[in-house]
């Protein structure tokens, strides 16, 4: 046989036992060390996780790796503790550091006092369930618990016996700049991830697709968002600050449950909730179910454009339901947003849509209801802020049609309104027209539209509103409609 087809052979039959090697499923049971396991692969390589715990793993994928949990596989960022012992009232455990710096923006407590107990990333867990974190041993109390760093030891009023007690302490479950990555069926809980990053961290990497996982209890996001990044039919919920959060093109969020978010207390007004983007292009954000989220539900927020948000249902959260803000060219279709703003209601914030100092939204065929007692509807509103990547910060060609808001109770308001350059904001192309509303009465004023400043905006009734010009083709039925069930119609969602 000649010399060179020799080599040809022999690098044929190389070449195919690597590509063989690269496409078999590679078993991971609970204990093994999954980096390790990754780190003597190809890319490429597909990995099974077997059922059981597979406690503080974090990863570091390679390109095109697959992961994938058997039923009952659950990644855990949380170390056991124990023994305790009693103490001058307490128990008291020895517990791991996080390695992570405090990052973010506390919520204020009862006395308007904004602490930063929140920015710390560890949680402790009984019995899975997150304990309420104090900043001093005096305060701890059933349900509380405290953390001595000096003598490196948690305290605890709960009698812990015969019960799990976790902390967590690794920062993440997957990480890395590797591209087209694939990450389903597992449980992802207890991570110690700092506020804005995740606990499944893509943004260093490209085109990762996370579908049917359940991630919960990590103290910042449950997924870090990167470019191309597909978040499909996963249950993100009960995590720290928010659940998804993060920047990139053409990213897509569809058929998720994004619920319970923002457990440790941070600041609704900073970051917290459903999900919040940044500086994102062709972002699509299609038939989640939302829900109960302390703070904003979905939110758009800095230089985005081209954004479609379509066929979610969200409500029940504590701030806005659907808020894009300081961004440009959206749609905003098809939704049914309720049941917002329970939480912060303060001038036009805690509408179920808001548009905030962005340009070319069109809000269309949406079913949007207020609250009896809270919230509002469908709002424009203009601030002062920096302009963003794609022109000027401004609310102007935004045009709201076709949908159908409810005013379940006296309060709520649709319009415009605005604290800077009012001027401009009423002459730059912004309509509210071919709009159905139902309420209580025909004299109530549900409407906002000129002479419209923060603290002394005058709210205008259904005639007043028509005569700005405003939803002259627009309707008012002095009827209700039968309240909106708060579920998520059966999605099939998690492992």
């Amino acid at each position: 046989m000649p010399k060179i087809l020799f080599c040809l052979l022999g690098f044929a039959v190389f070449a195919a036992a690597a590509a063989a090697a690269a496409t078999d499923v590679v078993v991971i049971s609970p204990g093994e060390n999954i980096q390790a396991v990754v780190d003597a692969h190809l890319p490429g390589t597909s990995y099974l996780l077997a059922p059981g715990v597979h406690r503080l793993q974090s990863v570091a994928p390679k390109d095109g790796d697959s992961f994938t949990g058997e039923p009952g596989a659950v990644m855990s960022g949380a170390a056991r503790l124990g023994p305790f012992e009693r103490q001058n009232g307490y128990w008291l455990a020895p517990a791991p550091r996080a390695s992570a710096s405090p990052t973010g923006s506390c919520a204020k407590d009862q006395y308007g006092v904004r602490g930063d107990i929140c920015t710390y990333a560890e949680d402790l867990f009984l019995d899975s369930k997150p304990l309420r974190r104090v900043a001093e041993p005096g305060e701890v109390e059933p349900g509380a618990w405290y953390f001595d760093y000096d003598e490196g030891v948690v305290l605890l009023a709960d009698d812990p016996r015969g019960r799990e007690v976790e902390i967590s302490v690794q920062r993440r479950a997957f990480h890395g700049a590797a591209r087209n990555v694939t990450i389903s069926g597992l449980v992802i809980e207890k991570y110690a991830a700092p506020a804005q990053s995740g606990a499944v961290h893509g943004a260093e990497g490209a085109a990762w697709t996370l579908s049917h996982n359940e991630i919960r209890l990590n103290h910042g996001a449950g997924i870090r968002t990167g470019a191309a990044m597909r978040i499909v039919d996963n249950h993100i919920h009960s995590n720290g600050q928010i659940g998804i959060a993060g920047k990139g093109d053409n990213i897509q969020v569809e058929g998720n449950i994004l619920s319970h978010n923002n457990y440790a207390g941070f600041s609704t007004g900073w970051e917290a909730g459903g999900a919040k983007l940044v500086r994102t292009t062709n972002l699509v954000v299609r038939g989640n179910c939302v829900h109960d989220n302390t703070g904003t539900g979905l939110w758009t927020d800095m230089s985005n454009i081209h954004s479609l948000y379509e066929g979610n249902r969200v409500f029940a959260n504590s701030s806005e339901g659907i808020h894009h803000e300081i961004s440009y060219d959206a749609v905003i279709r098809g939704n049914t947003v309720f049941a917002n703003g329970h939480g912060y209601d303060s001038w036009l914030f805690g509408a179920q849509i808001l548009i905030n100092t962005s340009q070319n939204t069109e809000v269309h065929d949406n079913h949007v209801e207020v609250a009896r007692g809270y919230g509002d509807g469908i709002a424009l509103l203009q601030q002062e802020r920096e302009d963003g990547r794609f022109g000027e910060a401004r609310t102007s060609g935004n045009r709201v049609h076709g949908n159908l808001v409810v005013y379940r109770g006296e309060n709520g308001v649709s319009g415009a309104a605005g604290d800077y350059d009012n001027e401009a904001l009423f002459s730059s192309g912004n309509r509210f027209y071919g709009n159905s509303y139902m309420a209580l009465g025909g004299d109530q004023a549900h409407w906002a539209w000129g002479e419209a400043v923060q603290h002394r905006t005058r709210y205008r009734t259904w005639p007043e509103l028509r005569r700005t010009g405003q939803e002259a083709d627009g309707r008012l039925e002095l009827q209700l409609l039968k309240p909106l069930d708060r579920n998520c119609a059966n999605m099939a969602v998690g492992p």
